[in-house]
């Protein structure tokens, strides 16, 4: 046996007794799945130890690593990893040389869903449009009558996952990359641990100056699960464009269904047809995101948003509130919150790499600069 086979079946059988598993990746990437022990300060599991998803894409030659996060209502690899041409980002950025820790936070995918296995603790209108009559006969009440999450909760996973990281690669700091919620995700981690961040990239990221500060304690009335429909998610986005070739609608409308049904399998069961469903968190809100923490973010910033995006409020506002870090935004034609699916996601790809590796886009750190659908890049916008 050459030494290599052999160093590929040791490593093979040391992740097959730790729980942590392996698979081959188109384009010779391969992908470790890592579980990232964590003492919950969820309020449902509060104290319980349980274990992070994290996918990990291997650079062959790792330049540094990246971690990924978790978008809402989408898991990591369903929003930045799907099956299809360019629309694994994932795998992307590790063609590029980083190795990239794709990572759930509690509520999507394989991490931890306490209190999101019954039903019954969704609104009763949900129940009526899309759970009754399977998996539920009638109308009912859950036990938990509270959101589950927060980005106070989100960012001491992230805590756990970075030092994770950190600890396996010997890296000081890392890239982190999100998108929409996830760009609140990573942006507030930022500001909270300076040290452990090299670069940022938000994507389509959502942001209230004035949101406050503080969580709330008890966390508010409500549920802690939110049932998604994906067809409803895909008609969100076509509504959303305003141009005639948008992106790889096709191609997502085929992908996105197994991978959402790979990553939610309990969910992918019910409603009236398999397969539509799938499930994410109640959350808080934006508490914690806010003028006095991009204030404190003082990692370089790369911000891309789409010119027809909806939903990517204050982007302005955000640019400016990031006083103490180097930042730089794209605006993308034609893009919406779904860039990363759209005509431009790959010069989207490879203007993020760019940025993580080098702090630059087209020579720029800084400033704004637009996107055509082909990538080319306009430095008098």
């Amino acid at each position: 046996m050459r030494n290599g086979a052999r160093v590929r079946l040791a490593v093979a059988l040391l992740f097959a007794l730790t729980g942590i598993a392996t698979s081959q990746e188109s384009g010779a990437i391969e992908v470790e799945r890592h579980d990232v022990p964590h003492v919950s300060t969820v309020p449902a599991n509060r104290g319980e130890r349980v274990e992070l998803s994290v996918h990990r894409y291997a650079a062959s030659e790792p330049i540094g690593a990246v971690v990924v996060v978790s978008s809402d209502p989408l898991p990591v690899e369903a929003a930045f990893g799907l099956d299809g041409p360019e629309l694994d980002h994932l795998a992307l950025l590790a063609e590029r040389g980083f190795d990239v820790y794709a990572a759930d936070v509690t509520g999507y995918g394989f991490s931890p869903r306490p209190q999101m296995h019954d039903a019954c603790s969704t609104p009763g209108e949900v129940q009526s449009d899309l759970l009754i009559p399977h998996p539920l006969y009638i109308p009912c009440e859950g036990g938990y009558g509270r959101v589950l999450t927060s980005l106070a909760t989100d960012w001491d996973e992230i805590d756990a996952i970075v030092d994770y990281v950190i600890d396996r690669t010997g890296d000081a700091r890392v890239g982190l990359v999100g998108w929409g919620v996830g760009a609140a995700r990573v942006g507030g981690y930022a500001a909270l641990h300076p040290d452990k961040v090299e670069r940022l990239a938000l994507i389509a990221p959502t942001y209230d100056p004035d949101a406050p500060s503080e969580v709330p304690s008890p966390y508010p009335e409500g549920f802690p699960i939110v049932v998604n429909d994906v067809d409803a998610l895909l008609s969100d986005w076509r509504e959303m464009s305003t141009c005639d070739d948008f992106g790889a609608f096709d191609e997502v409308s085929a992908a996105l269904r197994p991978s959402l049904n790979r990553l939610d399998p309990l969910a992918a069961q019910w409603g009236l047809v398999p397969g539509p469903l799938f499930r994410s968190p109640g959350r808080v809100g934006q508490n914690g995101w806010n003028r006095e923490s991009a204030g404190r973010v003082s990692a370089p910033t790369l911000i891309v948003v789409g010119e027809n995006d909806a939903r990517s409020t204050n982007v302005t506002a955000l640019m400016d509130d990031l006083s103490a870090a180097v930042s730089l935004r794209i605006d993308v034609a034609c893009g919406t919150y779904w860039l990363l699916w759209e005509a431009a996601r790959r010069p989207i790809a490879d203007a993020v790499g760019r940025f993580l590796a080098t702090g630059e886009v087209g020579g720029r750190s800084e400033g704004a600069l637009r996107m055509d659908v082909e990538g080319t890049l306009d430095p008098s916008f």
